[in-house]
């Protein structure tokens, strides 16, 4: 039972070392706290709750806890792009972390996401025109994107 304790505060340890020796790695937090402190204050003593029944106030804070969650997973890309970053000895550079992380990962064209629902609508619409290989690329990867930017329209 304190091997696990003892673990977790060498985790957490470890934790507070990384951040002083790199101390950009706590902006994209400190960021998403700037974000959160003045939606929260508004929707505690400004919003008005009293107009909305309870599905509204329902609907309002499943929204606010999307809006939350999209804040903190942007802010968690950026962080791990600056890891990524510092583990391949570039310099750790916040805008092109923000950059990279969110064209590349979040809410660019290649996210995996879109890219396999597009995959799958084409994969069904074309199936019996075209073998499943054809979403390999070079690398030997699957992707639609991957896909669509060798093929030639005609084809």
């Amino acid at each position: 039972m304190f091997s696990r304790l003892k673990s977790g505060v060498e985790v957490v340890g470890d934790n507070i070392k990384v951040f002083r020796l790199h101390p950009k790695l706590s902006v994209p937090l400190l960021f998403c706290w700037l974000i959160y402190a003045p939606i929260a204050l508004y929707l505690k003593f400004f919003f008005p709750w009293d107009n909305f029944g309870f599905g509204g106030i329902c609907f309002i804070v499943f929204l606010i806890i999307l809006l939350f969650s999209f804040i903190f997973s942007c802010s968690c890309l950026v962080l791990l792009e600056l890891l990524q970053q510092i583990e391949s000895g570039k310099r750790a550079s916040l805008f092109s972390a923000f950059a990279d992380g969110l064209s590349q990962h979040g809410i660019g064209y290649d996210s995996a996401c879109i890219d396999d629902a597009c995959g799958l609508y084409y994969w069904r619409s074309r199936a019996p025109q075209r073998e499943m290989s054809v979403f390999s690329n070079e690398n030997g990867t699957y992707g639609l994107y991957a896909h669509l930017t060798n093929l030639s329209i005609g084809k």
